[in-house]
């Protein structure tokens, strides 16, 4: 998980609930609680990925597609997993003396892409109105 899955399920989430309105992207970045920035990074990915209608101008802004709800979040996962770590995960060499060390690196490759899978089959089973059935759970359970 990062933070860009994190905000585009927020974004679509909340846009889902407020299906009939528009907003912009300083109003969502407030309601999101993310940098403006970061915000629009997501939303640019969104709506290429026809996710989330953009209309441009000063009274423009992003307004949730007709089946939001039915957005299963393997289709968002998929679109923003960090497909190159920031950090080195790989160890050893192919041209080491140690058997280890040569084969560390397809190994690795080889968890990493069964690991994606199964994150991937998770997300599948979930949708963005399994969200807002979690939030509205939640929110009566505190009434």
């Amino acid at each position: 998980m990062n933070l860009h899955f994190t905000i585009a399920m927020h974004a679509l989430a909340y846009l889902a609930k407020h299906h009939d309105s528009s907003f912009s992207s300083s109003q969502l970045a407030e309601l999101i609680c993310v940098n403006p920035v970061q915000l629009r990074t997501v939303m640019t990915q969104l709506v290429h990925n026809d996710l989330v209608i953009a209309s441009p101008g000063k009274f423009g802004g992003y307004k949730s597609i007709e089946n939001a709800q039915e957005i299963q979040l393997s289709l968002i996962f998929n679109l923003f997993r960090i497909k190159t770590p920031d950090t080195r995960v790989i160890t050893g060499e192919p041209t080491s003396t140690c058997a280890i060390a040569r084969n560390m690196k397809s190994i690795i490759e080889d968890f990493q892409t069964e690991e994606l899978t199964l994150l991937s089959d998770f997300y599948s089973h979930k949708t963005i109105g399994d969200i807002l059935t979690i939030v509205n759970s939640k929110e009566n359970s505190h009434d």
